[in-house]
């Protein structure tokens, strides 16, 4: 069976998921990704076949689900190129991500050929909450043409069921990332606990907040909520890692001055890296405003160490399912993250906590899981397909 997979680019936490698709007894998987233009972006080491699409232009947006006090603008990319490369791959199922211009393509082309296509969806209620008449039902129409939905986290599924209701069956894909390397190098790492600490310069309780520094991502709202903290404990009591960059850099760069050694920033950092920093902290904080899901939560809970995280995150919402592994809250809510970094800083809750059992959280949430879960959905269309086909070539029985 011949898999296309069209996606904008490599992502780390993916790449495991290709690979198993890639590797499995039967399957020939190619991944397309159209986001990706000038020659320094591209990883040609990636260990899966695939190929980078001449994007053609792209289109300034706005985020139609943000709240306009932290909307930001976007880019959406337009590419020319599916309907050849798919021509030339002459793929039997076709994966595509979202529904926008390229599963537009990708559906144009299945219905032409006859090729079964499941398309990729990350979006929950709460971000697509705006989408509008016009989105909505553009979705709708492209679910009705496709074999399959391909929910990823159950926040996504849960959308899916909105827009088309039973009419395409809708395939659960767990969020995933490497759990097992990441939890064996922050292990490594633990080991070295202290130097790694003092390498960083933190005391204290070690509060991680690991993200892109965009406006949806709450970083004004934790800032403050850590101005409320310093207040309510002694000095020493806490440092605060940020690690990422994008435009609220500033911020924290002016917060650091402020803070007096209370807050480090480490500026962006390579994913090989993060087990590292995870070894050196106490608590991961992800006081996002919108994410459709933030593997970071995943990260976190393989590394062994607890989450406060927002409720606006599928992931937190999906993963947070006992209190020994953290906390929701809300960072709209002043009091909501006061309570929580309290609890974190003050009281030392979870930070005894044990690392196995945090990382029982993510059992079902492994890229062996995610890829398996897309290669057994492949199948089942494909499958459907040829059994229409052979029921439409069978010989009539006369009497």
């Amino acid at each position: 069976m011949r898999i296309a997979i069209l996606t904008n680019a490599p992502a780390s936490y993916r790449n495991p998921v290709f690979e198993r698709l890639g590797a499995s007894p039967g399957v020939e998987a190619r991944i397309f990704f159209d986001s990706v233009a000038e020659p320094h972006e591209r990883d040609d080491d990636l260990a899966y076949p695939h190929e980078y699409l001449n994007r053609g232009f792209a289109i300034q947006s706005r985020y139609y689900q943000d709240e306009a006090w932290f909307a930001e603008r976007t880019q959406r990319h337009i590419s020319l190129a599916y309907l050849p490369r798919l021509a030339l791959y002459r793929p039997d199922v076709i994966v595509s991500a979202e529904f926008g211009w390229r599963t537009l393509n990708a559906a144009a082309y299945a219905l032409v050929l006859g090729v079964p296509l499941l398309v990729w969806w990350e979006g929950t209620r709460f971000t697509e909450r705006h989408a509008g008449v016009l989105r909505s039902g553009m979705r709708r129409i492209l679910s009705r043409v496709s074999a399959g939905l391909l929910g990823l986290g159950r926040g996504s599924v849960e959308y899916l069921e909105t827009i088309c209701g039973d009419a395409t069956p809708i395939h659960f894909v767990p969020q995933a990332v490497p759990n097992q390397q990441i939890s064996a190098e922050t292990d490594r790492f633990r080991l070295q606990r202290e130097a790694v600490r003092e390498e960083l310069g933190v005391r204290g309780v070690v509060l991680l907040c690991l993200s892109r520094l965009l406006p949806h991502k709450g970083i004004p709202q934790y800032l403050d909520a850590l101005r409320r903290l310093r207040n309510e404990v002694p000095d020493g009591s806490f440092t605060a890692v940020f690690a990422g960059e994008g435009p609220e850099a500033d911020l924290i760069a002016n917060a650091s001055d402020e803070f007096a050694g209370a807050i480090r920033f480490v500026g962006k950092v390579a994913p090989d890296e993060l087990p590292r920093l995870f070894a050196a902290s106490d608590a991961l904080v992800f006081p996002t405003l919108r994410d459709c899901w933030g593997m970071v939560v995943n990260e976190a809970l393989a590394a062994g160490i607890p989450v406060v995280g927002s409720k606006y995150s599928g992931a937190a919402t999906e993963l947070l399912t006992s209190d020994e592994l953290g906390t929701l809250v809300d960072p709209l809510v002043p009091s909501s993250l006061d309570e929580a970094l309290l609890a974190v800083v003050r009281d030392r809750r979870w930070l005894s906590a044990e690392p196995s059992r945090l990382r029982a959280a993510l059992d079902g949430y492994s890229c062996e899981a995610a890829a398996d879960a897309i290669l057994e959905s492949a199948r089942a269309v494909s499958n459907r397909v040829r059994t229409c086909d052979q029921a439409e070539v069978k010989p009539t029985r006369w009497r």
